[in-house]
């Protein structure tokens, strides 16, 4: 994959064009369904993607009380920890100019991630023969795209 520093071949948005001037919340939401409908339709007349897959990364622990906001605030039993399930999505297609794009989404740099504090942390306090257990990584990036065949340039 080389990056464009200037892409070319992208369309604007334009069917939610105006939707934040309605001075009334029903009327913005009106008006998104609206431009929601005619952008729908305008991508089923769009070639369709050339491909799509997505792809599990690993498992990440995060603490249920964040990921809930308090919900089990009032319950005896509350569980401790909630695993969160890092994926990433490869689509390849065809841009307005004709010419095939690929697009790499939400993908994860779980190996910075882990110097962030909150994991350092959880990392120090369990034990490292838990590691795999508590946060199994099913594959990196580079991985998930070697096995559709594409180089992470």
């Amino acid at each position: 994959m080389i990056r464009d520093p200037e892409p070319t071949g992208f369309a604007q948005l334009t069917e939610f064009d105006g939707a934040r001037n309605a001075a009334m919340p029903q009327d913005r939401l009106r008006t998104i369904r609206h431009g929601a409908e005619a952008l729908r339709e305008r991508l089923l007349d769009a070639p369709p993607v050339r491909f799509a897959r997505s792809f599990n990364l690993l498992r990440i622990p995060y603490p249920a009380w964040f990921a809930f906001t308090g919900v089990y605030s009032q319950q005896l039993l509350k569980p401790h920890m909630v695993h969160l399930l890092a994926r990433t999505v490869l689509i390849q297609y065809d841009d307005f100019e004709g010419r095939l794009r690929t697009l790499l989404f939400t993908p994860a740099d779980f190996e910075a991630g882990n110097e962030t504090p909150y994991f350092k942390r959880l990392s120090e306090q369990t034990p490292k023969f838990l590691h795999k257990a508590i946060a199994p990584v099913y594959q990196t990036v580079p991985q998930a795209l070697a096995s559709c065949g594409i180089a992470p340039e």
